[in-house]
């Protein structure tokens, strides 16, 4: 899990594409959103 106040676009998408992330969301989130989203990505 990486925490970041806003990445370049740029960066954002080569995290994505080699895999270093998973996905990327945006603030506000829930914590129930979140919750759910490490569960989907842990399973």
């Amino acid at each position: 899990m990486i925490s970041a106040y806003e990445l370049d676009e740029k960066i954002k998408n080569d995290l994505v594409e080699n895999k270093y992330v998973e996905k990327i969301l945006q603030k506000p989130i829930k914590m129930r959103e979140l919750i759910q989203e490490a569960i989907e990505m842990i399973c």
